[in-house]
């Protein structure tokens, strides 16, 4: 009885190989549409960080930035190697990273990038001159942006 289970287990194993072997490559990677995603998750990784840095939460704005710039790396990877077309990047990504992708390499454009969304979401908290005020208003944008769900 246990031999039979075991007999179609493996059956259902090889199966799902086989079908493995047979999918197109194209389907086991990215299509350009969920690389031109990543620009969108850059910028909210990015600008989470961003209003962390204001709490003053160094652990989650850190992780936050790691993942921004993850994402970006691979982001810009796809750009540079064609996997993105022009209205992916039109229709997905934020204006704020359309407006500097350029640049002598990554790192330097998700500098770019980085310091773009620091000014854009940063400008009206520290527009207040109380510390403390800020940090609420920090808090909220927080909140708001859904950073915790990141």
């Amino acid at each position: 009885m246990i031999y039979k289970g075991v007999r179609q287990m493996k059956r259902f194993a090889g199966l799902v190989v086989l079908a493995f072997l047979v999918l197109p490559i194209q389907a086991l990677g990215q299509t350009s549409q969920q690389y031109a995603l990543m620009g969108k998750k850059l910028w909210a990784a990015f600008a989470c960080a961003a209003v962390t840095d204001v709490i003053g939460d160094d652990a989650e704005e850190n992780r936050l930035f790691k993942m921004g710039y993850e994402q970006g790396r691979t982001f810009l990877d796809a750009i540079k190697s064609g996997k993105v077309e022009q209205r992916d990047l039109n229709n997905e990504v934020p204006l704020t990273i359309v407006y500097v992708l350029k640049g002598p390499n990554a790192d330097f454009i998700l500098g770019r990038i980085w310091e773009a969304i620091i000014d854009e979401v940063t400008k009206d908290i520290f527009a207040i001159d109380d510390k403390v005020l800020q940090k609420n208003v920090a808090r909220r944008k927080y909140a708001q942006m859904n950073c915790s769900l990141m």
